[in-house]
């Protein structure tokens, strides 16, 4: 039997973390809330040492930003809790090594990372629009499959952008 407060658990997680991360990714795109736009975030990107600093901070706010706004809608989940942990786990490795956030560490991302792997293996719940579509995407296997090709993709990038600072360096 399912509980009700599983279902609203659920829907506080979603919320909260989906609208910082909208929030977030807002700031890399429009230069909402303090942030530098893409033209700014795109420099940053570059001084990381990402190839095409401009298109790759469009693609991780749109990522933030999209997959956020789905995360809390828990609407196409299992994509947007993949854009999310994708995103996340790239944005680890830059902060990597230091761990806490006031270090300039990779704590927030991670805690990032986890709460789209819970919500994408657990699903959205029945607060959620996917439920009230009858979404197809709620399967399980397509749930657990999300998850690891974004982790996949996520450090296959993480890796081709380390390969390319050490051989700038």
């Amino acid at each position: 039997m399912h509980e009700f407060s599983v279902d609203v658990a659920l829907l506080a997680l979603r919320v909260g973390a989906g609208l910082v991360l909208l929030a977030h990714g807002c700031r890399k795109l429009f230069g909402w809330f303090g942030g530098k736009g893409i033209a700014g975030s795109g420099a940053d990107f570059a001084a990381i040492g990402f190839r095409r600093g401009r298109l790759n901070a469009l693609m991780a706010g749109l990522s933030e930003a999209v997959g956020g706004a789905s995360l809390a809608l828990g609407f196409l989940t299992p994509l947007a809790a993949a854009a999310v942990l994708g995103t996340m786990l790239l944005a680890c490795s830059v902060h990597a090594p230091a761990f806490f956030a006031l270090d300039g560490g990779y704590e927030l991302p991670a805690v990032y990372a986890l709460v789209a792997t819970v919500v994408a293996v657990a699903g959205p719940g029945e607060l959620s629009v996917d439920e009230a579509l009858g979404h197809p995407l709620a399967d399980a296997a397509i749930r657990v499959t999300a998850v690891a090709l974004a982790a996949a993709t996520g450090c296959a990038i993480a890796i081709q952008r380390r390969i390319a600072v050490r051989a700038q360096a």
